[in-house]
C-alpha cells in the first residue's frame, strides 16, 4: 500500500487526489448545510 502524498505513482496519486477531493467536498457541503438548518 503506497503512503499518501509520498508515493508518486500514477494510480496512487490519482487515488489520493480523488479521496482528498471527496473529503473536501463533504467538508464544504457540511459547512454550507449547518447554517441553513439552524435557521
Amino acid at each position: 500500500v503506497p503512503l499518501p502524498l509520498i508515493s508518486y505513482g500514477g494510480s496512487a496519486l490519482f487515488t489520493m487526489m480523488l479521496a482528498m477531493g471527496l473529503i473536501f467536498s463533504v467538508a464544504i457541503h457540511r459547512e454550507l448545510a449547518i447554517p441553513r438548518r439552524a435557521r
